[in-house]
């Protein structure tokens, strides 16, 4: 499937892609029929078979707008940071502002929906890069111990994904934003060389676990 850019949309059909992604962020997708479809995109059936060809593929297609937009904005986000650590945090809270912080229904409906899952897996390899290329360079300055980028990268990928699960945030009591903050939280008491750093970056260690025992370990 090729991009909107790629298809070189009328103006029409963009603004209806435009307004689909910010519906399908609001409300989730697999719910709408065409019909309801077209009634709230204030267009008729035949313009959105025009866009894709059948009701899935219209779903698919918006949602990899949706997440090729992220992706541009996390890699920007990353870009402006002042510091490695910044640069970690930026994309993760601009996917959430992406998603939207309380966009649950969104977020189970990517994840129950096959074209969905495709869409993903043809997107996340650029977020995960940006995640390693972020870690190595905190690695290279000091400011995250010396760990294996790829390894730390991939985990917490893996990590993020099992915690924004539908059938995991079923019995869980926060939305799928507290729990991505929640990982990143706990892989930076790990990435983080001292407890100072990770105070300035208002990520809280042990309470208990004395600061001289700390440095030993490091």
């Amino acid at each position: 499937m090729g991009t909107i850019k790629e298809q070189g949309l009328p103006q029409r059909l963009e603004r209806v892609i435009e307004e689909a992604e910010s519906l399908f962020v609001e409300e989730g997708f697999l719910h709408f029929g065409t019909m309801d479809l077209a009634r709230r995109l204030r267009c008729s059936k035949r313009t959105l078979y025009s866009i894709a060809p059948t009701r899935e593929k219209f779903f698919e297609l918006i949602l990899e707008h949706h997440l090729e937009r992220m992706n541009r904005e996390m890699i920007e986000a990353a870009k402006a940071a002042p510091d490695c650590v910044a640069a970690l945090i930026a994309p993760m809270e601009t996917a959430i502002a992406a998603f939207g912080n309380e966009s649950n229904r969104f977020n189970n409906d990517l994840k129950s929906f096959p074209g969905g899952l495709r869409v993903l897996k043809r997107t996340q390899k650029q977020r995960a890069r940006l995640t390693e290329d972020t870690i190595a360079r905190g690695v290279r300055i000091g400011a995250f111990r010396k760990i294996d980028p790829h390894l730390v990268a991939a985990a917490l990928h893996a990590a993020c994904s099992s915690v924004t699960d539908p059938q995991f945030l079923s019995g869980a009591t926060m939305t799928w934003a507290d729990a991505l903050r929640e990982v990143f939280r706990l892989f930076f008491q790990g990435l983080l060389q001292s407890r100072e750093a990770e105070e300035v970056r208002g990520v809280r260690t042990a309470a208990s676990r004395p600061s001289r025992r700390r440095a030993a370990v490091s």
